[in-house]
């Protein structure tokens, strides 16, 4: 009962506007098509649940929530890049040096349920987030970085396609304005790297979305999602503001793409 109420604070506490940044771990998924759950904006069950479990160890050293034991982290395999581990999604990629790493307990999610309701999580999340010029807008800005990546679980999709395209699809709708008019969605097309990551890539952008203020802006959204050593269905999701000066330029995010490589899998 402790813990819960613990996690109630967290979760009560975490809301801003449009966004909310939790501590502990993410949950389960909500998935678009091949379930009960619906289209993006009515209101469906949460893609990455609210916690309500502490994390068995420290922020900075989560370790492997399969044996309780730190993973030893990687070197980064872009040269003068940073490397961004998320030991329960089974995932490392790289960074660019400037960016702000966060915890692999912080979550960050869009689309708030219920305003008034503590115990409603948001519509969509991933953990572990790494952010590029966070903070940059004082301004009432519905997100505090121009753009924002991370890792989640997939449970509920039928395949790594429709994996992706229904991530990189409700990802940008949340963030961007839940405009539904605005997000367009491209096919997932097949990816993988030299890493042995093996599956399905997918785009979607918000584009035209009604601006409430000076900061705000389009959005584009890439889904990668695959199959771990486990059997499990991982997806890496990437956030960017598009349109602007300091945006996040394509060969930037397929370098990360690239990057993308199996950490913490249970030998």
């Amino acid at each position: 009962m402790t813990a819960i109420v613990a996690a109630v604070a967290v979760i009560a506490a975490a809301v801003v506007t449009g966004v909310l940044v939790l501590g502990g771990d993410d949950g389960g998924n909500r998935a678009e098509g091949g379930g009960t759950a619906a289209s993006p904006g009515t209101g469906s069950s949460a893609e990455e649940s609210a916690p309500a479990e502490v994390p068995s160890a420290p922020e900075d050293d989560p370790g492997n929530p399969r044996d309780g034991l730190a993973p030893k982290k990687p070197d980064p395999v872009v040269p003068g890049w940073q490397v961004v581990t998320n030991a329960k999604h089974h995932s490392a990629f790289d960074v660019p040096a400037d960016w702000k790493l966060g915890t692999e307990t912080t979550i960050v999610g869009y689309g708030q349920k219920d305003e008034g309701d503590v115990f409603a999580g948001p519509q969509v999340a991933f953990s572990a987030p790494a952010t590029y010029r966070d903070g940059w807008c004082e301004e009432g800005h519905t997100r505090d970085e121009r753009a924002i990546v991370g890792s989640k679980g997939g449970q509920g999709s039928r395949s790594t396609a429709e994996g992706a395209e229904i991530a990189a699809k409700n990802f940008v709708y949340f963030a961007y304005g839940e405009q539904e008019e605005t997000v367009e969605r491209t096919e997932a097309k097949e990816f993988s790297n030299e890493h042995g990551i093996t599956g399905h890539i997918a785009t979607a952008t918000a584009t035209g979305v009604k601006k409430k203020g000076k900061c705000d802006s389009d959005g584009k959204a890439v889904a990668v999602s695959w199959i771990d050593g486990e059997n499990d269905l991982r997806i890496w999701v990437f956030l960017t503001d598009i349109g602007v000066e300091d945006e996040v330029p394509q060969k930037t995010i397929d370098t990360m793409a690239a990057s993308l490589r199996p950490y913490a899998e249970k030998e």
